[in-house]
């Protein structure tokens, strides 16, 4: 089950990931593995840079660690192009996972927010 909260206009804004504040994760996804430069970080704003160098296009998700509820993702990041991923994380641990356009199952790896 999935909550939301309404903001009103006397709530603080939340800050969103800017290049210069996020810790960046590189991503390096082929047609067999989903590498990130690290496996592990601090918690607060990350920034996944995701490089396809698979032979076709393909998506990056991050999940929480049952594999299932996203935390954020990117699609159709063509062959030899970078795409960003901005997320906000907690202590935990996650699944990065990468699916090359007509793949069943995505290449999987853990990550942990320490």
């Amino acid at each position: 089950m999935v909550s939301l909260s309404a903001c009103s206009s006397s709530d603080s804004p939340q800050p969103q990931p800017t290049e210069s504040t996020a810790t960046t994760i590189e991503v390096r996804a082929t047609d067999s593995e989903c590498a990130l430069s690290t496996n592990s970080s601090e918690p607060g704003p990350l920034t996944f840079a995701v490089r396809n160098d698979a032979a076709q296009p393909l998506s990056f998700t991050l999940y929480q660690s049952d594999g299932t509820t996203a935390i954020g993702a990117v699609a159709a990041i063509e062959p030899g192009l970078t795409n960003d991923l901005s997320v906000n994380a907690t202590e935990g641990a996650y699944i990065a996972a990468c699916l090359p356009e007509g793949a069943t199952e995505p290449l999987r790896t853990a990550f942990t927010v320490l």
